[in-house]
């Protein structure tokens, strides 16, 4: 199963990388590296804030910029489960908000290949695959 994890450097501005390990600016990750990541849904109206470019990390509740496309040898209902989890610690208390943006962030790794560098922009996705492809930018609710 695909899912997302964090990807960059540990850090703030300017720590990004492609995939063919240039830099890439503004961009942060205050994740563990390739800790599993979710879409962020809730976006402040704060244009200073990053929260409408981020995904949230399941373990730290942290933020990143940047995520990778893996395939995880794990079911639907494991990354189900692991983030209706998160968010119940996070004080969601019923863990429907968890398994919504589970559901959201898989239907967007599949979408992808695997080695996918994604980076968001509230709606917005831009993939830089693997190979070279050229990036691509959709919405991320048409996809899956």
């Amino acid at each position: 199963m695909k899912f997302l994890l964090a990807y960059g450097d540990y850090g703030n501005a300017n720590q990004g990388r492609d995939r063919a390990g240039r830099p890439v600016f503004n961009h942060f990750n205050w994740c563990h590296f390739l800790e599993p990541v979710v879409l962020q849904n809730q976006v402040c109206s704060n244009p200073n804030c990053g929260c409408d470019r981020s995904f949230t990390g399941l373990t730290s509740r942290k933020s990143t910029t940047q995520a990778i496309v893996v395939d995880l040898p794990v079911s639907q209902a494991q990354l189900v489960r692991a983030c209706s989890e998160s968010y119940e610690k996070a004080g969601y208390t019923d863990g429907k908000e968890g398994k919504r943006q589970a559901i959201q962030t898989i239907r967007t790794a599949e979408a992808l290949p695997a080695g996918t560098i994604i980076t968001r922009d509230d709606p917005v996705i831009e993939a830089s695959c693997p190979g070279g492809c050229t990036s691509t930018r959709r919405p991320h609710e048409s996809l899956g």
